[in-house]
């Protein structure tokens, strides 16, 4: 996920952060067009339940939180 932020940076110039570190070690394998960020960026959020936050002129993925109740499940 580390290699995948700094790729689109480097490809898109949009700076993306993962404030998790354990995230940041998850591995992820697909092919997506070359040209496009968002469809990118929504394959990510689908696949780890990940939300997007605007940080500072950037983007921030971060864990979605749990709904009370769903705790353990």
């Amino acid at each position: 996920m580390k290699e995948i932020c700094r790729l689109i940076q480097d490809n898109f110039g949009l700076a993306v952060s993962l404030p998790d570190t354990l995230l940041g070690n998850r591995l992820f394998n697909g092919t997506f067009p070359a040209n496009d960020a968002e469809v990118l960026l929504k394959a990510l959020m689908t696949t780890y339940n990940l939300e997007v936050a605007e940080n500072g002129g950037g983007l921030q993925l971060r864990r979605k939180p749990v709904p009370p109740g769903n705790q353990g499940r």
